[in-house]
């Protein structure tokens, strides 16, 4: 298929950015300021291309969703839960930032080297728009992953494990992990894996009779679902060691900070929520970006 001009990337972009943002705004997945920053955040990876928006969207899509999932249920467990999400600018930051400065080069790269912006990864032909490509898919695979794992992990009523030590820790606390949790990490991964091989299927131009053929796309798929997993690792590790968490007697349900009536169950109160999602994508969209020579 041949690329649209800019124009036509950037006009579908300002719709599909302004839809998602408004409809998050009236679902209440996100509030003003969310919204704001996540027409931003959709506007830039939908001009870069397609197949971004697209992931962009499912994984938007697919966390706000589950955030609404067992509402009666996280409303005991969680100290910060807020109905609906209710996510603000810096909570899209956390899961968007790094995402979108990939998109941003990523346009650059296609658009001043006259390179079709759908085109699939093949590190021999075109090495930086791969890598590119590669990061992208792992930062969105690692944030949906951690999304999928937490919005679905706590609903267990089994207690999950600290990840650095195997005891068992009260539902909601950082760096613990369950059986339901990895497997839904896994499987976060997994989908925004599909969406970007699927997207690239449908729109990725034939390869030039010059160029070696690519290598299959299909890896895209345990691609990403190995990235969902890697980064819910990374995640759960740094919050168990730098991430405060303990139990507050008097409410019943596990605290990020210190107080009055708090058991502390472990980690350091060093880094929030919003930081060791931001730290755990930098590090495994580094991880799935250095690994595409050997994989595309």
């Amino acid at each position: 298929m041949a690329p649209m001009a800019w124009w036509a990337y950037l006009t579908l972009a300002l719709a599909l950015a302004g839809a998602m943002s408004l409809r998050g705004y009236r679902k209440r997945s996100l509030d003003a300021s969310g919204a704001r920053a996540a027409f931003l955040v959709g506007v830039i990876s939908c001009t870069a291309s397609v197949r971004f928006g697209l992931t962009l969207i499912a994984f938007f899509a697919s966390s706000s969703k589950l955030t609404k999932l067992g509402a009666a249920r996280k409303r005991e467990i969680e100290e910060a839960h807020q109905e609906g999400g209710n996510r603000n600018w810096v909570q899209v930051a956390a899961n968007g930032a790094l995402g979108t400065l990939v998109a941003a080069a990523f346009f650059v790269c296609t658009r001043s080297g006259a390179t079709h912006p759908e085109l699939p990864l093949h590190w021999r032909v075109a090495p930086v728009e791969s890598v590119l490509q590669a990061a992208y898919l792992c930062h969105y695979a690692c944030c949906n992953a951690d999304t999928w794992a937490s919005e679905l992990g706590v609903l267990g009523r089994g207690k999950p494990r600290l990840i650095t030590s195997l005891r068992q820790v009260p539902v909601g606390t950082n760096g613990g992990v369950s059986l339901r949790g990895t497997a839904a990490s896994v499987a976060g991964g997994l989908f925004i894996g599909l969406v970007f091989y699927a997207v690239g299927g449908a729109l990725g131009p034939p390869p030039l009779a010059s160029d070696p053929p690519p290598p299959p796309q299909w890896r895209l798929l345990p691609f990403g679902a190995a990235a969902g997993l890697v980064g819910s690792m990374i995640d759960s590790l740094l919050g168990a060691t730098l991430q405060y968490s303990g139990y507050c007697e008097k409410r019943r349900l596990v605290v990020e900070s210190p107080g009055p009536n708090v058991q502390h169950i472990s980690g350091r109160n060093v880094l929030d929520n919003h930081q060791v999602n931001f730290l755990s994508s930098v590090i495994t969209t580094g991880l799935g970006a250095a690994s595409t020579s050997f994989l595309f």
